[in-house]
């Protein structure tokens, strides 16, 4: 074999080893890191139950336990008929102040949320748009 071939199948090994690394390494984390996502919340247990003024929706709010090492959380859901959607969540509480301020916009801990598109996580973006 000349050098040039030589380099070639070093470079190719040392690429192919790169991406099994970066591959190993994806699944690993996609397996092992929590998301943070507000459909994977824990359950909590109820503390408060607020109806809207209409009586379209119905915010539960959930204290959640996370255990020794963990703080309190809040967990906030709307519920719309038989639909139920997480739309808050903040760490280190473990009680709100719940109000409507109209058929569709919710007050919560002073976080303004409508009900029909917006979410609020405290661990990551502010606000974000519900799916």
């Amino acid at each position: 074999m000349n050098n040039k071939n030589v380099k070639m199948i070093i470079i190719l090994s040392f690429t192919l080893i790169l991406i099994g690394i970066f591959v190993f390494g994806g699944v690993l984390y996609l397996t092992l890191v929590p998301s943070n996502s507000l459909d994977d919340l824990p359950e909590g247990e109820l503390i408060k139950s607020i109806s809207s003024p209409d009586g379209t929706y119905t915010i539960n709010l959930y204290l959640c336990n996370g255990g020794a090492t963990t703080d309190y959380s809040l967990r906030g859901e709307v519920v719309e008929g038989d639909k139920t959607t997480n739309i808050y969540y903040k760490l280190g509480d473990d009680d709100a102040i719940v109000g409507w301020i109209g058929n569709h916009i919710v007050e919560i801990d002073g976080e303004s949320l409508d009900v029909r598109f917006q979410r609020y996580d405290e661990r990551r973006a502010r606000y974000t748009i519900r799916d």
